[in-house]
């Protein structure tokens, strides 16, 4: 059974992260969130746990992830092939 932790921004993420980094098998990250990006959170918690795996949301088009995904060699889900419950 999985167990959702949610924040608010990026910088409440990285601090529920090093509260429960032990516990956290996959994060689930939007591009963008106040405080802190997505892709400053995976760079910051990476360093702490590099073997942490992620999947990126975004509403960005697909042509703005694309440039993103050959700087940085991710994979992402637009968030519009997701379902809100």
């Amino acid at each position: 059974m999985y167990k959702v932790i949610l924040a608010q921004n990026g910088e409440e993420a990285i601090e529920k992260f090093l509260a429960n980094k032990e516990r956290i098998q996959l994060l689930l990250l939007d591009m963008i969130m106040p405080e802190k990006s997505g892709i400053e959170v995976y760079e910051e918690i990476k360093s702490i746990k590099p073997d942490t795996k992620v999947i990126f949301v975004s509403g960005y088009t697909a042509d703005r992830m694309k440039s993103l995904q050959r700087n940085m060699l991710i994979s992402y889900l637009s968030r519009c092939h997701l379902r809100i419950f």
